[in-house]
């Protein structure tokens, strides 16, 4: 169908199915702007500048000391972290023989 069926078919419709129309594709408007709207509030939220807990590898007190001593016994490890305190033969690594 192209553009000029479309609005020939709507010229042809009766008022009240014109008014039908009318209020599905206000519905529909309506409905996309509230996606819309919740779609750039997502954005506009999650893209600010990057937190202390993630602007840092190694966590800092108060006094901005860097190192273990300044993590709270609550904090996970970072992957920095992990990959430092590791000893060497410590890294899980599977030998795959058949790439497939």
């Amino acid at each position: 169908m192209t553009t000029s069926d479309a609005f020939a078919r709507y010229k042809d419709l009766s008022p009240q199915d014109q008014r039908a129309f009318d209020r599905w594709l206000h519905a529909n408007m309506a409905v996309a702007l509230l996606f819309f709207a919740a779609l750039m509030a997502m954005a506009l939220n999650s893209s600010g500048p990057p937190g202390p807990a993630t602007a840092s590898a190694m966590p800092r007190d108060v006094n901005g000391v860097t190192g273990s001593a300044a993590r709270r016994p609550s904090e996970p490890f970072s992957a920095y972290e992990l990959m430092i305190r590791r000893t060497p033969g410590e890294l899980p690594v599977q030998a795959i023989t058949d790439p497939f």
